[in-house]
Formats: C-alpha cells, structure tokens, sequence
C-alpha cells in the first residue's frame, strides 16, 4: 500500500503529514517508537481525526538525501550502505516492520551531524514497500555515489544481482572491512620485524704481502752531434713550425667568447631602409581584465571576461561585500547545485562552489540551487547563520524560487548576491 505525503511550509520548517485508517494502525510499534524513538527514523506527532491517525513528521535539522550525493571516501561510502540497510535489520527491537519504511528516495533524509540516514516509519499493519523496494532503492544510491576505491563499487553491484539487505550489512562489517578496503583506516597492533641472527665471527685474516719494488731504469740521454767545421747550429723551441705556426698561434689569439667558428663580423655599418623602420601591423588591445582581490584577498586573481560570450544564471556580489567574498558565483544547468565552505577535512571539493575555509558563517553544506522545470529554487541546508532571501532568513528545506533581482545572503557576514536569470 502507497500513502500520500502531504508537505507543509511552516516557520520551524518544513512538515510531512501522512493519514492512514485508524484500524490499520500497529499499537505495539506505535507506542514503543513514541516511549523509544529510533535512532533512524524522524520524529512524529499522531492524533486521530474522524476515524483516521493523522501523523506529522517534522525533519528539522534534517535535509534530504539527494542534495548530499556525489564521490565519497572509503570510509564514508562504507557508512553510507551500512545506515542505509542497517534500520531493515534492527527494526525487530522496536517490534517495527521492515517494509512499513518509505523507501522513496524522495522521502529520505540525511543528517548532517552525525552522518547518518533517516526514515519515515509507518506505523501499520499493512505494509507500504517490499524486497524489490529495496532493491531499486539499493540500484538508485549505486547509481548516484561514487567511492575512489573500486572494489567496493564492485562488492556492490555483485551483490544486487542477489539481492539481500542483510547481505549488504554483512557485506560492510567491521571484519571486511579491514580485509577488503584497502584506504579504510583502522587502528591494528604492528607487528614485529624479525632480526636476523648474528654473523659467526671468523678470525682474522693476515693481509697478503705486498710486492717487492722493481727499480726503474734512468732514461736514456740522447746524443745531439757535434756541429763540423764551419756549421752553425740555431736551436728551435719545442712547439715551433716555423710560418704556420706562427698563422696557429694568431687565430688562438683572435679566438673570442663564442668560440673559434664565430664568423669576423664586418666592419661596415647595416643599411636600414625608412620602409623597413615601419611596423607592418598594428597590435590590438588587449582584452579587459578584472582584478579581484589584492595579495591578501583569498580570492586574489585575474579573471578574464568574454563579453561575446552569453552569462548564464549567477549570483553576483553586492558592492557591500567588498573584496572578501568571490565576485560570482555561476550556477550551471545541474539538477542539484550546492554551495558551501571549504571543508578541509575531506581532502577533496565537496561542493560544486565554495568559500574559502576562513570564511565566516557560512556552513560547509550552506545551501543547494535545485533546478526544476519552472525555474531553478534555492534551500537551505540546516546551516548554522542561515540563508536569506530579499532580507529574511527562510526556513529549512524550504525551496524558495529564484527569479531576477533576487538578494540572497549567505549567512549574515557579508557574502550577500543578486540573482540574474539567463
């Protein structure tokens, strides 16, 4: 059986009702859950109005799912499957049913505290999914979140061909996972380098004597011959050749820096013509710059601006903002764009835009820009200073429509924009 979620917008945020028949609730799960609430499901109120059990769902801080997929470390991919399967299993406690959840990617909540999936429990005796549920469930979160580390997504998809929620939670126990997850990080004993025994120690060995020193012959004098009667004898110095040693010796003088094969350079002075003198072109201008940010603006760099080329819908800074926030930011045509703070933690870009990490008030998960067939909408995502629109802080996943001229703050430190639709 499928029920009709009824969504209100209120001050606190955002409301889910859900009216089912009176005589189809489950009393027992019913009372436990209100005396015990589950760490997974999302608190609720119930009254009974004409024979129907009227039940309002508040999410609160809670946002929902589908703004929070996307590429995951290990170790939060890991935690993603097992939150997700885990309330299948220990539902028993609270004598729940594992297929009274709202399976509907839609209807699932993530909170952002303490990472970890929330659910619409329905109280009755009448079941509102079934395994296969489940299995689109599981083939809809494979298919919109991404790990670094393959063998996971591979033990993933192995296993929906399957199917079986246990199988998945079994899958991703604390044993495998030191097994088969290579980047998951987990505190293990070292162990010990074994030493090698020591060497045996020989004596030692006496040195080879050394050789008996052959003296060396003297050299042998060559005899220069006497000159005969009336010869006269010139002595030459080693080296000469007479005339063409001199014509060596002159081009090792002239040789300069750039070597021996540098050509002799003509003393004659170039002729330049007055024709030559002129340029052949005149240079363009270059394009227009912007600088934003001097060398102590995190955002400190030039950009360069193509007027031919068609803005898209962006958020442009207000000259109250100065030079401390980004001048744009652009908004692609992507079904879900979120914006936040550099969360240097994670070691990666979590946000499709983001602040600074010095940034102040402004959330690492601030807000997303969903686009849908009327428009594109903004909601906040639970963020600690808030989002404002046209001077008033909405409430929690709420979605507000954009449209031009639009002023949106980004907490209440200054990041404040106008929107410009394409």
């Amino acid at each position: 059986m499928s029920y009709t979620i009824e969504t209100k917008n209120e001050i606190t945020g955002i409301v889910l009702v859900i009216k089912i028949p009176e005589k189809e609730i489950d009393l027992k799960a019913l009372n436990t859950i209100q005396a015990d609430p589950p760490p997974f499901t999302i608190p609720f109120k119930y009254r009974s109005v004409d024979d129907l059990m009227v039940l309002t769902y508040q999410p609160g801080t809670y946002n929902e799912i589908k703004y929070f997929h996307g590429n995951k470390s290990p170790a939060e991919y890991i935690n993603l499957w097992k939150s997700l399967f885990n309330p299948f299993i220990e539902c028993d406690d609270w004598f729940m049913n594992a297929f009274s959840f709202i399976t509907n990617p839609e209807n699932i909540y993530w909170d952002k505290d303490s990472g970890t999936v929330k659910y619409i429990y329905v109280p009755s005796l009448i079941p509102c999914s079934d395994s296969n549920s489940l299995k689109l469930l599981a083939e809809f979160f494979s298919q919109n979140n991404q790990t670094s580390d393959n063998s996971l997504e591979n033990k993933v998809l192995r296993n929906l061909h399957n199917f079986n929620p246990y199988e998945f939670v079994k899958m991703f126990s604390e044993d495998n996972i030191e097994k088969n997850v290579s980047l998951y990080q987990h505190n293990s004993a070292p162990q010990p380098i074994p030493v090698p025994p020591p060497l045996p120690i020989s004596e030692p060995v006496p040195p080879p004597p050394l050789p008996t020193p052959v003296p060396k012959s003297p050299p042998k004098l060559v005899s220069t011959p006497k000159p005969g009667p009336g010869e006269i004898v010139i002595p030459i110095p080693s080296g000469a050749g007479g005339k063409g040693s001199n014509k060596k010796e002159k081009e090792k003088k002239n040789v300069g820096l750039f070597g021996k094969f540098m050509k002799k350079e003509s003393s004659a002075a170039p002729v330049i013509s007055e024709q030559a003198s002129q340029p052949s072109f005149i240079p363009s201008s270059p394009p227009p710059m912007v600088i934003a940010g001097d060398n102590d603006d995190p955002y400190d760099a030039t950009v360069l601006i193509n007027s031919d080329k068609p803005k898209g819908a962006r958020f442009v800074i207000d000259t109250s903002g100065g030079k401390m926030f980004p001048q744009f930011i652009d908004l692609s045509d992507k079904a879900v764009f979120s914006i936040g703070r550099v969360d240097s933690s994670a070691g990666r870009q979590v946000n499709d835009f983001e602040f600074a990490k010095n940034m102040p008030n402004i959330s690492r998960k601030h807000a997303v820009v969903e686009t849908k067939p009327d428009g594109k909408y903004i909601i906040d995502l639970s963020s600690a200073a808030g989002t404002w629109v046209n001077g008033q802080r909405i409430s929690p996943n709420v979605p507000y429509l954009l449209t031009q001229g639009t002023k949106i703050s980004f907490g209440n430190a200054g990041a404040d924009y106008t929107y410009e639709g394409n």
